[in-house]
């Protein structure tokens, strides 16, 4: 992968284009430039030559930490979902005010966040820019969130919303014999090509993949759809045993976050062409490093064909690594 500068970054100034390998493993001291090189493409301050900015997933330590948050509520997701409609809606209507005012331009200098849960929404519905309604936040909008486990929760808890209400819909439609041509209600089958499947069906199959990992995650079917979500794990060894989120090794939780992104490319059907991680080994123990390096190249780098960069303190990473990935960042004036 090729490194091309943008503009300034922190520390980094400007440097010629930089070729590293597929898979990169960055070492150094702090303050050599590890976790500013990955804020800095993450943020487009840096560039990857022959990628966009969507197709760029961050991580770094403080991505898996749990945090004691409220379970994911129905009336917060939806409100999120309104809220970032009108945030969009307002801009659009400063089309007709402003001769000089550019949607996409303001929508870029957005937070991150708005800017690809729209760039998903278009994504998902094959409208331009300016064609989105209400209805497309509310069915695609991804709400924020900084931690691995509530992101995974509100997924859960959104598209459970999602699944129900369709069904109250279509036996309502059914009940009141609406006719076929004028039904807003999906077959599961439907729903399945438009939503995905449940996703918690496919987070499971993807840690079937992984040895690793001994629990199964509970999902919101069953719940009434008003009611939160608390994501917890039922151990696949030792009967009767169910942990929350708080309870999992520094480990098991690297593992879980790499899933989540497995997840979430998959469900998109469009898997991320860059991952950067930044130090999330931290904290493994050294046999979870190795197994962690090679989840990492075996699927990401050889199967799925992602440019894979860590940055790392870890000696334990450095003795797993091959030689031909490492590297020190040398940005600096």
């Amino acid at each position: 992968m090729e490194l091309i500068w943008k503009k300034e970054y922190k520390s980094i100034k400007q440097f010629n284009p930089i070729e590293l390998p597929q898979f990169t493993i960055l070492t150094g001291v702090n303050g050599s430039g590890k976790t500013q090189l990955c804020e800095a493409i993450n943020n487009d301050f840096i560039g990857i030559r022959g990628y966009k900015s969507p197709e760029i997933i961050f991580y770094n330590y403080s991505s898996f930490k749990v945090t004691f948050s409220e379970a994911a509520q129905t009336r917060n997701l939806i409100q999120e979902k309104k809220s970032a409609f009108i945030q969009y809606d307002g801009m659009k209507k400063n089309i007709t005010s402003s001769p000089n005012y550019k949607l996409e331009v303001e929508i870029k200098r957005s937070e991150e966040n708005f800017r690809k849960g729209i760039d998903y929404i278009i994504l998902k519905t094959g409208k331009k820019l300016n064609e989105l309604i209400e209805l497309d936040f509310l069915d695609f909008y991804q709400t924020e969130d900084k931690t691995i486990f509530s992101q995974l929760e509100k997924i859960f808890k959104d598209y459970h919303i999602k699944f129900e209400k369709n069904k109250i819909q279509r036996f309502y439609e059914e009940g009141n014999k609406i006719p076929k041509e004028k039904r807003r209600g999906l077959i599961d089958e439907e729903f399945f090509v438009k939503y995905g499947e449940k996703p918690w069906n496919l987070v499971e199959k993807i840690l079937k993949k992984f040895s690793d990992f001994d629990y199964e995650i509970s999902n919101p079917e069953g719940t009434d759809i008003d009611e939160g979500f608390r994501l917890t794990f039922k151990s696949s060894i030792q009967s009767g045993v169910n942990i929350t989120s708080e309870d999992l090794s520094s480990g098991e939780k690297t593992l879980l976050a790499l899933v989540v992104s497995l997840y979430s490319s998959e469900a998109k059907r469009e898997f991320p062409k860059v991952l950067l991680l930044d130090e999330i080994d931290a904290s493994l123990h050294p046999s979870m490093t190795q197994k962690t390096l090679e989840l990492l190249h075996d699927i990401f780098v050889i199967k799925k064909e992602m440019k894979v960069l860590i940055t790392t303190h870890s000696p334990s990473t450095i003795a797993f690594a091959c030689t031909s990935s490492l590297g020190k960042p040398r940005f600096h004036r």
